[in-house]
């Protein structure tokens, strides 16, 4: 939970895939691209695409 004076943030994603292993790799670039403190991305490709977004919350 933040405290008085911290900002809140909203991650936005939509991820599409042809299978689940589609969708756990997606979820698992996601995690990694924030972790290394990116704010949005995207990628695709034959089998699935994703694209995020971390914003402040309103």
């Amino acid at each position: 939970m933040p405290r008085k004076n911290e900002k809140k943030l909203t991650l936005t994603v939509t991820i599409t895939g042809a299978t689940d292993g589609d969708i756990e790799y997606a979820i698992s670039e996601v995690n990694r691209l924030v972790g290394e403190g990116y704010t949005s991305g995207h990628s695709r490709n034959d089998t699935g695409s994703y694209q995020f977004d971390v914003a402040e919350a309103a």
